[in-house]
């Protein structure tokens, strides 16, 4: 055996009765693996999902290479963020190894009428598990001054076990201003956390040896250069029993044209090593990758003692609003104006009150359609009767109309007499004035030219009243004939439009409803404009002034798919939430 690595392998087991008492693996990308360094960050950051995997190789050139693995994922749901977390550590020729699993919960409370700052808290409770193989260790007692190392001489070493399980506990606290919102230049941020609370007992030998606490200490701040750069400084400190370990440095993030980005940073940890750094965003894969030079005293063995380092991070879309499965009816005032009334499916007959037009709606696919002037006893058959109850319909009268729309225009002059327009477009909607009505335009929320068919076009002049579209969010599904939102839609789509209304006073914002082609116009119209109230309603109690939030019912004009197919009806059944801005 080399020399060299004799004095330093020996050097490490001859505190063996004290490994248990060593540092817990670490990371140089401390920043790209969040629950590994504070439970509190769980959900922090991101808008749906987050899984992440984590691999580093060092003193490669020292034999047998020490290697940490890590693998977390998590979701925010509301301000509550969920996760779990696993690291595994492999202590190179000494064939130590050490696991840690958690489950991961924490809570955001926003902090201030704009939501700017927010308050983040959490905790870690799973296991610690570590091991060893006696076979691979050398002891002092083994190492002769004048002969050498001798594997045959007695290790005069007894141990109890070979491995331990135990369970462990992690806590912390965070804070951070700005997240996720585009319009605040400086956004700080600060974290603090105690790792093994619990101290489990980890001794390979008879003598009671506990975990020590781990603190460490995470802050920085991120500053917009401009709308595509941020550059942000950040520094990292724990402590360990008799281990210290301070790092500090910086990114710099820059957004391409293709909404890619690419990072690029540096970072000394001090005593030890010098830190590059390089990233790159594609869709919603991220890459992460650093090199450590090593500049203690390690080094000086002219050995491999560099490190290498791979983060890989995943952001997925969530899932939309399941279908509704079990059949029901669906009440259609012959009033187009009224709203529309949802009842459960009875277990035999239907009365059905005057000018009420009733669907039977099984697997969200209308079956049949019954119409009357008077009241009737209606038989429907089908192979299975649910015992539900039939709820209380409201009738509804005819009303003549002759400005349906109420947008000024009477219906006979009027080109979308079913939607609010404007003289200037014959009653058709123009929501970026653009000239050119919505159902034309390409880019119906954002001002362009004709020539470029309603986009934006940057050889052409910005034309008067233009607007800017700042954020587009994915759009709220919703399941047949309702009006209902899903708790996920509320709080990964809505609440998330209304933090970035919070945080630009100049913005508002464009709800537009839509439907599938069942039914009449008539009553697509107004269902559609009932799906945007919905959402409209719900900003307005969160403090969205109705001044900025404008709403616009299409029906069944502008599908986003094809009408023949389930899966295209369901895109077809939404509103879409659009952030705007108006250009001076």
């Amino acid at each position: 055996m080399n020399k060299t690595i004799l004095l330093i392998l020996v050097s490490v087991l001859l505190t063996l009765p004290k490994l248990t008492k060593a540092q817990d693996a670490r990371f140089s990308q401390y920043f790209n693996n969040p629950l590994v360094l504070n439970p509190a960050w769980a959900g922090n950051g991101i808008e749906y999902i987050r899984v992440t995997a984590i691999y580093r190789n060092q003193w490669a050139g020292m034999g047998t290479p020490f290697t940490t693995q890590g693998f977390s994922v998590d979701k925010k749901v509301n301000r509550v963020g969920l996760g779990a977390a696993i690291t595994r550590n492999g202590a190179g020729d000494a064939g130590i190894r050490t696991m840690n699993i958690v489950g991961n919960l924490s809570y955001n409370l926003p902090i201030g009428s704009e939501k700017i700052n927010v308050i983040s808290a959490g905790v870690q409770v799973g296991i610690v598990s570590k091991s060893f193989d006696p076979s691979k260790l050398s002891f002092d007692s083994q190492y002769n001054p004048d002969a050498g190392y001798d594997p045959s001489a007695n290790s005069n070493e007894v141990f109890t076990e070979t491995g331990v399980t135990r369970p462990d506990v992690n806590i912390g606290l965070a804070w951070q201003r700005g997240a996720l919102h585009k319009d605040i230049r400086f956004k700080p941020f600060f974290g603090a956390s105690m790792s093994h609370v619990t101290r489990p007992n980890e001794t390979f030998i008879v003598d009671d040896n506990r975990a020590p606490i781990k603190n460490t200490f995470y802050g920085g701040a991120g500053y917009l250069l401009n709308e595509k750069t941020e550059i942000r400084p950040s520094f990292m400190y724990l402590k360990q029993d008799q281990f210290k370990e301070t790092t500090f440095g910086s990114l710099l993030s820059y957004q391409l044209d293709n909404k890619n980005s690419v990072q690029l940073g540096a970072f000394h940890r001090m005593n030890d090593a010098i830190i590059a750094y390089a990233g790159y965003q594609m869709n919603l894969l991220f890459v992460g990758m650093s090199y450590d030079v090593n500049t203690s005293e390690l080094s000086q063995s002219g050995k491999g003692t560099n490190a290498f380092e791979i983060s890989l991070t995943y952001s997925p879309r969530p899932k939309k609003v399941k279908e509704i499965k079990k059949p029901e009816i669906v009440a259609k005032p012959a009033d187009p104006l009224a709203p529309m009334e949802t009842v459960p499916l009875p277990q035999n007959n239907i009365e059905v009150p005057d000018h009420l037009e009733f669907v039977l709606i099984e697997n969200n696919v209308p079956q049949k359609t019954v119409q009357e002037d008077s009241p009737q006893i209606v038989k429907i058959q089908e192979d299975k009767n649910p015992p539900l109850e039939l709820a209380e319909l409201i009738e509804n009268e005819i009303a003549e109309i002759k400005d349906f729309d109420k947008d000024g225009i009477e219906d006979n002059v009027d080109d979308c007499p079913y939607i609010k327009g404007n003289p200037a477009t014959r009653g058709c909607p123009d929501s970026d004035n653009d000239g050119l009505i919505d159902m034309q335009d390409n880019c119906p929320m954002e001002s362009g030219p004709a020539s470029n068919k309603g986009c934006p076009d940057p050889n052409v002049p910005v034309i008067k009243n233009n607007q800017e579209l700042i954020r587009k969010y994915d759009n709220i599904l919703f399941a047949t004939g309702s009006i209902r939102m899903t708790t996920d839609d509320i709080y990964d789509i809505i609440e998330r439009a209304i933090d970035v209304l919070y945080a630009d006073k100049n913005t508002e914002v464009i709800l537009s409803g839509h439907t599938d082609a069942e039914g009449d116009e008539f009553h697509n119209m107004n269902l559609s404009q009932s799906r945007t109230n919905i959402v409209k309603t719900y900003m307005m109690k969160q403090g969205i002034a109705e001044s900025r939030i404008k709403t616009v019912a299409y029906g069944e004009t502008m599908p986003l798919e094809n009408n023949l197919t389930p899966e295209g009806k369901k895109l077809n059944r939404r509103v879409e939430i659009n952030i705007l801005k108006k250009q001076k």
